[in-house]
């Protein structure tokens, strides 16, 4: 350790060090994602992720969708194979 200070990445709010792959909070515009992975600020969550408006991160879809909206870990978009959507309900779900 050299006893230097260095900035976080720029997508970051804090961080732990130097980069983007060890954000523990992110800047307005950004999403944190801490699974899979190093945490990290993305301008999207990916696939079979949310934004969860509470804790500000990517937070995982539940387990029978492939894609969710950001009305929580069940508002299904897409199901996996072995499910079907229930969008007879809001918001949809997989059954």
């Amino acid at each position: 350790m050299n006893n230097e200070c260095s900035n976080c990445d720029f997508s970051c709010k804090e961080c732990l060090e130097a980069g983007n792959s060890s954000c523990t909070s992110c800047n307005d515009g950004t999403y944190l994602l801490v699974y899979p992975g190093p945490s990290k600020c993305l301008a999207f969550c990916p696939t079979n992720t949310y934004y969860d408006n509470i804790s500000h991160k990517c937070e995982n879809c539940d387990i029978s969708c492939t894609e969710c909206s950001n009305f929580g870990p069940s508002a299904c978009i897409n199901c996996k194979s072995g499910f079907y959507l229930n969008n007879t309900v809001d918001p949809a779900s997989c059954l």
